[in-house]
């Protein structure tokens, strides 16, 4: 049924630079009680990995847009077989096929019929075990090295040290490595490390996993050419001090430069037991949602898991895999697909499930309450809203000063009533559009029985 209400065409980028309630700082005075996480709904099956060369480690997943259609990467085998990197396609997120074309230069190591495009020149802990790819969005970027990844590597240059290597593409099928040398180094590196163009800084980024203390955390490394790399910088995640995070799946959000969402996967090895009778495990798992800034600090409002184990018992244990959240998204322009993978240990599975457009988390409010943005210093004419309301609840917003005052002509009395459930709402005052508003602006928002999804700022329209 989902599939069938989800149109095939790729989404255009919006025009509106969209701010989730979760922004950091948007809402610098609402309290963390006002914030609302939301989990994925109308969880599906996107892929089940029970193919002969992927088995029970079969996990580290990724989804790409890819001019194309969409794909998605994962790593097949586990560290006492072999690893490969293996792809399926879709067009439409839902249903998933594996990719069918020739594994060139694999014939020797692929398995016959399979979706490997990559596999290392060792069996295990190599580039397949978390290899991990994106399309560059780097203006400068190369035709033949549109697709880009990063990988475990084992550089024996001067003894054994780990390291991440660096591969290219064309096409993201076929691969090669950009050097037999470790370009990255100075962490463990051995779980699904993330590395992107980011445009804020004009620089390629790598997140990878160090340890920290004795406790896994994560570090930032930077590239000006993909191929020489800082040192790596400590991440910051204040409310989570001293907790595990196994994976980060940090990633630019989209439509929105400077902001970053973060997807870690929470391992907790001290609970080896679960049930009644009790039943022994390798530690629990689920996954988490944060959001940031400047990309070295990452807040959550929400103190609680974005996927978690639910009542299935395969879910609890296998925690070096399970409920780990798979970077990327999917966008359609009425939903936005989000996956994740379960059962690892077992027969593993990508999951997915669908949010609304910026519908992670949002502002919400009962009977009533304010809420007060900072400063909008971006240059806007048009304010569009995410929202939900109720049968009887309403969204109001003012345009104010930095005193919090509204102006004339931009009051609450000045806004229409809005209610319902609108992903992309245009608010007009009697005063004009945004645009029109005096400087500063900050907007006071009074909520009944609603929930603030994000908010749009739109060019040209006063």
């Amino acid at each position: 049924m989902l599939a069938a209400c989800l149109a095939t065409t790729l989404v255009a980028p919006s025009e509106a630079l969209w701010l989730p309630a979760a922004d950091p700082g948007l809402f610098p005075s609402a309290p963390a009680v006002a914030f609302r996480l939301h989990r994925p709904e109308s969880p599906f099956v996107a892929l089940t990995l029970d193919k002969p060369w992927e088995g029970p480690e079969s996990g580290y997943a990724t989804v790409l847009e890819a001019p194309d259609g969409y794909r998605l990467y994962y790593r097949a085998g586990g560290e006492r077989t072999r690893e490969f990197t293996c792809v399926a396609l879709s067009d439409d997120g839902v249903r998933w096929s594996r990719w069918s074309g020739p594994a060139r230069g694999l014939e020797a190591s692929a398995p016959v019929g399979s979706n490997v495009v990559w596999t290392a020149d060792r069996p295990s802990y190599g580039e397949s075990h978390n290899l991990f790819p994106f399309l560059d969005s780097n203006p400068r970027c190369r035709p033949d090295a549109r697709f880009k990844a990063v990988g475990f590597w084992i550089d024996r240059t001067d003894g054994e040290e780990r390291t991440l290597c660096t591969l290219v593409s064309q096409d993201g099928f076929r691969w090669r490595r950009v050097s037999n040398r470790g370009a990255i180094r100075g962490g463990r590196f051995d779980s699904l490390n993330t590395a992107f163009f980011d445009p804020a800084l004009g620089r390629y980024v790598c997140y990878f996993r160090d340890s920290r203390d004795g406790v896994r955390w994560v570090k930032r490394a930077t590239s000006a050419d993909f191929s020489s790399w800082s040192a790596g910088d400590w991440v910051a995640f204040p409310s989570l001090s001293g907790q595990h995070l196994y994976t980060n799946g940090i990633q630019p959000y989209p439509g929105a430069p400077g902001l970053y969402v973060a997807m870690p996967m929470r391992f907790v090895p001290s609970r080896r037991a679960i049930g009644d009778p009790p039943r022994d495990v390798d530690g629990v798992s689920d996954g988490l949602l944060l959001f940031g800034r400047g990309g070295l600090r990452f807040e959550t409002h929400f103190g609680q898991a974005w996927i978690a184990g639910g009542t299935d018992p395969l879910n609890w244990g296998n925690a070096h895999g399970n409920n780990t959240p798979v970077v990327g998204w999917i966008r359609r322009p009425d939903r936005w697909l989000a996956y994740w993978m379960d059962h690892y240990g077992a027969t593993p599975r990508i999951m997915g499930g669908s949010v609304r457009p910026h519908g992670f988390a949002s502002l919400a409010a009962g009977i009533e309450a304010k809420f007060l943005t900072r400063a909008l210093t971006e240059d806007a004419g048009e304010l569009r809203l995410n929202y939900a309301t109720s049968a009887a609840g309403e969204v109001r917003v003012a345009v104010a000063d930095a005193s919090a005052r509204p102006y004339p002509g931009f009051g609450f009395d000045d806004c229409p009533e809005l209610f319902g459930d609108e992903l992309s709402r245009a608010v007009r005052w009697r005063g004009g559009g945004l645009g029109s508003a005096p400087r500063p602006r900050r907007l006071l928002f009074r909520l009944r029985e609603a929930e603030l999804f994000a908010i749009g700022l739109e060019r040209g329209r006063p």
